[in-house]
């Protein structure tokens, strides 16, 4: 088993397109011995001023003097799809986009590898969710690579891979076990997109109304099973709550939804179709009441009691259904195994998390 870190710059980048001029890589074997390190310097035909004056350390002069991406395009996919290489970069899923949108703009089969991120591993290890560049995390960690005002691909995979290995030293773990453990695996690089296992933890507590969260809940409400049976208080019941307490609970609607579930009723995201509604008496409370006449009204700290609500428990219930894919549509599900098995194979586990 091999590592491979890589890094890719650009000499022009927009939301849609990337010119990548090199891609640098540092090839090791298992123990994080070099094998070869190397900066492949790439013609991207175009170039953005801004990016190579102050960015990048190439010229356009000497780029303009090596071939173009269709030429390098074989031996680069010989590093990244080889199966005995574990493909690690630095917020890696930038530098996978940069290469898809190469192979796409030469008509090139797209590339398909797993993807590890030192950024994410990190991230978990330091308990940090601020974004850290890969100079500060090597001024932590007492990398001894030193960088220039401007980048080549070479200096950040190398830098990656110190890094990398300073990391597992501090730690004291092997590198396929810090791999493991601070989830470097991030997803697949296939059919010119990067796949990712979707990464709820970290989101906001807001539910406003077509937002990621509010798309998330109603797929919740729809895998939403009863779990135990302890009364039927609620059974048949349709319940609607305030949106002004909705709106800024995500986490504790999808723990309230599941108490009523248990207790025989479901969540209704609409008002109109809800046969019980708990009032926040706010500004949207009001407009809701006038709608329709329902069968009980409950004021919010009424339900929570009757429900079993308890605030220490969000968090917990909150991961148990991340753990159990319940935020994800059925094609969401298939996908993520796919992926899953996919990475996992690479680093012969057989489970990751």
């Amino acid at each position: 088993m091999n590592f491979l870190f890589f890094d890719c710059e650009c000499s022009k980048c927009s939301k849609t397109t990337s010119k990548l001029c090199s891609f640098g890589y540092v090839l090791t074997d298992s123990n994080l011995n070099i094998i070869k390190k190397e900066d492949l310097l790439i013609n991207p035909l175009e170039f953005d001023d801004l990016i190579m004056d102050g960015v990048i350390a190439y010229s356009k002069e000497e780029l303009l003097k090596h071939k173009e991406f269709d030429s390098y395009y074989p031996y680069i996919k010989s590093l990244l799809t080889d199966p005995n290489n574990i493909v690690i970069g630095q917020s890696v899923t930038n530098d996978a986009t940069f290469i898809n949108n190469a192979c796409k703009e030469y008509h090139l089969d797209a590339l398909e590898y797993p993807l590890y991120d030192f950024a994410r591993i990190f991230e978990f290890a330091f308990n940090n969710q601020d974004y850290l560049n890969l100079e500060k995390e090597g001024e932590i960690l007492g990398t001894p690579i030193t960088q220039g005002i401007k980048h080549t691909s070479l200096n950040d995979a190398l830098l990656t891979y110190e890094c990398f290995k300073n990391l597992a030293n501090k730690l004291d773990l092997k590198y396929l076990t810090m791999l493991k453990k601070y989830r470097g695996y991030v997803g697949l690089s296939k059919d010119y997109k990067v796949k990712t296992i979707l990464d709820f933890k970290h989101v906001s507590n807001n539910m406003s109304k077509k937002s990621n969260n509010k798309n998330r809940f109603i797929i919740f409400l729809q895998n939403c099973k009863r779990m135990k049976k302890d009364s039927n208080i609620l059974l048949h019941k349709k319940i609607n709550i305030g949106y002004d307490f909705e709106k800024v609970n995500y986490r504790e609607m999808i723990y309230i939804a599941q108490l009523i579930k248990n207790l025989g009723g479901q969540y209704e995201i609409s008002p109109t179709k809800s046969d019980y509604y708990v009032s926040i008496i706010g500004e949207h409370d009001l407009e809701r009441l006038n709608i329709k006449k329902y069968e009980k009204i409950f004021n919010i700290s009424e339900f929570l009691e009757l429900i079993g609500f308890d605030k220490a428990q969000v968090y917990n219930f909150y991961d148990f259904v991340i753990n159990k894919d319940l935020l994800l549509t059925k094609s969401e599900k298939e996908e993520k195994r796919y992926i899953k098995e996919v990475g996992l194979d690479r680093i012969k586990r057989t489970k990751f998390y």
